[in-house]
């Protein structure tokens, strides 16, 4: 009996947590985005014609990245800092497996 009330103890003190930091982490993600999906796309494409083919936003290495799956003579991704507007490419995962880079 002990155990189970612990644990529903441990249940509702997370639960707290989870409400209480929504809002806090919710508030931080819209002040650190300045760039705009649409305005993202149009970079990404500026930087690297071609097809798009998928779209993503995430948060990796502590930024919110826009990740653009672009298609040209191989498929690139290309990321745009959604503070910043800053554009990285990243070539490498689409390089053929016999392509002598």
């Amino acid at each position: 009996m002990r155990w189970s009330h612990l644990r529903a103890g441990a249940a509702s003190v997370l639960c707290w947590l989870l409400l209480v930091s929504a809002p806090i982490l919710a508030a931080q993600k819209r002040s650190a985005i300045r760039i705009t999906l649409e305005k993202a796309r149009a970079l990404a494409l500026h930087t690297l014609p071609g097809r798009l083919l998928a779209q993503n936003f995430e948060f990796i290495h502590r930024r919110w990245l826009y990740e653009f799956s672009i298609r040209r003579q191989h498929t690139h991704l290309v990321y745009v800092d959604a503070h910043s507007g800053s554009v990285f490419v990243d070539s490498a995962p689409g390089r053929p497996s016999n392509s002598k880079h």
